[in-house]
């Protein structure tokens, strides 16, 4: 069942996914990425607060897992706790240092607050380990990551008004992922 929700979250099929992870749970209340995969779902749907409560109970149960942390500090921005998130990414840092994960939604957290200036410096260090993943992620998958990453930091370079560096950046994004929507439609308003 976990692998089936895994499936439709990759294919944005939210409501598909929840009800495979609620079974996977219903099997064994304790597999943490089952917690994980319900919270993805529920983030998918927008659901942030009950997405929080599946990452806190994959922190619960397996708390040396740097991801749980770092998808609790997501969802916990973006129901505007500010201060929980803050904790959750130090933890997630301090379990992982070479996951990029932590670094990423803590400069998309700045970047939603107007701290540019932090945003650009985190989503740098983000970009800088994207690689650390490659024993877990494919080529495929770690140049979208990239690319995502690319495509935010050209946002937050033209938000400082370094709209050069904003334009490489997201030339940056086209180039490692050339589906990439979000580059495109950066680099197409930049010219």
């Amino acid at each position: 069942d976990t692998v089936e929700g895994f499936f439709l979250l990759d294919v944005n099929r939210y409501s598909s996914a929840l009800p495979a992870f609620d079974h996977a749970l219903a099997l064994d209340a304790a597999y943490g990425d089952a917690w994980l995969g319900r919270g993805l779902a529920l983030q998918g749907l927008s659901r942030h607060a009950e997405a929080l409560a599946a990452f806190q109970a994959a922190s619960a149960l397996e708390p040396r897992r740097s991801i749980f942390r770092s998808y609790a500090a997501k969802s916990a921005s973006q129901i505007g706790d500010r201060k929980l998130a803050g904790k959750e990414l130090r933890l997630a840092r301090a379990l992982d240092p070479r996951d990029p994960t932590p670094w990423l939604y803590s400069a998309l957290d700045r970047h939603q607050n107007g701290e540019f200036n932090d945003g650009i410096r985190d989503l740098e260090k983000s970009v800088e380990l994207n690689d650390n993943r490659s024993v877990l992620r494919s080529e495929m998958q770690l140049d979208r990551d990239r690319a995502v990453r690319s495509a935010d930091l050209a946002s937050l370079y033209d938000a400082v008004g370094m709209i050069d560096v904003s334009e490489r950046a997201a030339g940056r994004a086209v180039d490692s992922d050339y589906s990439n929507f979000a580059g495109h439609l950066f680099l197409a308003r930049s010219l």
